[in-house]
């Protein structure tokens, strides 16, 4: 089986991108988000007039012939003619520019960055915390799809008994089950083999 950390990049939940960049200037923003709107995402060429641009952000020309001038200079747009730019992607811009993007620290509990990560904090309203020792043994028990779909049914009945529970009219022997005991539950559901085979042929 391949191992899921090494096909899949570390998650970050605020991956670096142009807002991050340019959020000291939220002028400077709007400029290079019109160019990338005007321009098709880089198609074409962006070609607005300094005048044009003041006009639709009700400023002053020489303030926007300054931060286009920034943008070209910071390397977000480059500069074709007097009047046209090619409008630079993020992704294109960090080739040119190694070392300028901002870093995330994760916490372990995000798994590495498994997609089925985010879903299972999705299921839970992000009220639980998933250790990568925890999805290695989920995807060496099940199929992502498979797993969830047994994990929101778990939470389903788990969610009415609780509600059950708390308005004290749940039958005997129904007993309270938290968060880490639903998913340990669905996992444990996944246990043995013919377990695994019966939802891939689902």
């Amino acid at each position: 089986m391949t191992d899921w950390k090494q096909a899949y990049p570390k998650y970050n939940p605020f991956e670096c991108s142009v807002y991050w960049h340019l959020r000291e200037s939220g002028l400077k923003l709007a400029i290079y988000g019109m160019a990338g709107t005007l321009s098709a995402g880089g198609k074409n060429e962006f070609y607005a007039s300094n005048t044009n641009i003041a006009e639709y952000f009700k400023t002053d020309e020489s303030v926007i012939r300054k931060y286009r001038n920034e943008l070209r200079k910071a390397g977000w747009l480059e500069r074709l003619s007097k009047t046209n730019d090619r409008f630079i992607h993020h992704d294109e811009w960090t080739k040119h520019h190694p070392g300028c993007c901002c870093v995330r620290n994760v916490p372990p509990w995000y798994g590495d960055g498994h997609p089925i990560v985010g879903q299972i904090h999705a299921i839970f309203g992000s009220k639980i915390r998933v250790y990568p020792v925890q999805i290695n043994a989920i995807l060496a028990r099940s199929t992502p799809e498979a797993f969830l779909a047994q994990l929101r049914k778990v939470k389903t009945e788990a969610d009415a008994n609780n509600a059950a529970i708390k308005a004290g009219k749940a039958a005997p022997g129904v007993q309270w089950k938290g968060n880490y005991k639903i998913l340990a539950d669905a996992m444990n559901h996944f246990k043995s083999d013919s377990a695994k085979k019966n939802h891939a042929q689902e």
